[in-house]
């Protein structure tokens, strides 16, 4: 009885590591079919160096990795799609240690100015609570897109440059379900991980609110020679 168990069990394991490989495979055909239609470059892994840009988003965690990116062949705008994930390992009173995965669908874009860090994202029950304690975001002239959305940025002058009543609207329009965020030179729109046939459409969203962002911003914020 013992040793029949152990065959279930072995048995059990090498069918769920047989099917775990089958899924990778069709989801990196998909993904490979995608980008061809699309008219995008695409590549399994993705070796850059996004963590060295200052954005936030790709500090989180203990490990991250990126993969499976898509970008124009041409790619005037640095445009690029990948998945990306991060790893937050805890250890308890007891020494057991934990783990927990976050995954994302992100574009990224480079941007014609010197950003002060921006984020902009959905406001909701934790952004309001985190209000009242204190940590504040930036409100503007428009009590609807206030409570649509919760930007914060150190620098309110950038602030106001950025979400003028033409990107507020687009906002409005195109981003409700999408975080942004800006810093130095770059730009990313990401949101939870998309299905394969998804990405495309993500890398064309960043490259609008790329095109959205006011002259403005690139006159009072200009790029620096290092940035160029």
């Amino acid at each position: 009885m013992g040793a029949f168990f152990v065959i279930i069990v072995i048995a059990a394991v090498v069918g769920g590591f047989v099917i775990s490989k089958n899924m990778a495979a069709k989801k990196l055909a998909l993904l490979e079919s995608t980008a061809q239609a699309a008219g995008l470059q695409f590549s399994d892994s993705d070796d850059n160096q996004y963590d060295a840009l200052g954005l936030s988003l790709f500090t989180k965690g203990d490990k991250r990795s990126w993969n499976h990116a898509m970008w124009m062949p041409a790619n005037p705008t640095g445009a690029r799609v990948f998945e990306y994930e991060y790893t937050t390992y805890s250890t308890d009173s007891k020494g057991n240690r934990t783990s927990s995965t976050t995954h994302h669908t992100v574009t990224l874009f480079d941007v014609n100015a010197n950003c002060a860090n921006l984020t902009i994202g959905p406001e909701n029950i934790a952004t309001r609570f985190a209000d009242h304690v204190g940590m504040r975001d930036i409100e503007f002239e428009s009590e609807e897109f206030n409570r649509a959305f919760n930007v914060k940025c150190p620098d309110r002058q950038f602030a106001s440059a950025l979400c003028d009543a033409q990107m507020m609207q687009w906002l409005m329009d195109h981003g409700r379900p999408i975080h942004f965020e800006l810093h130095g030179g770059f730009g990313v729109a990401y949101t939870g991980r998309l299905k394969p046939g998804e990405l495309p459409g993500l890398l064309t969203l960043g490259q609008q609110f790329r095109a959205a962002i006011p002259t403005v911003v690139t006159s009072l914020f200009p790029r620096s020679a290092q940035q160029s």
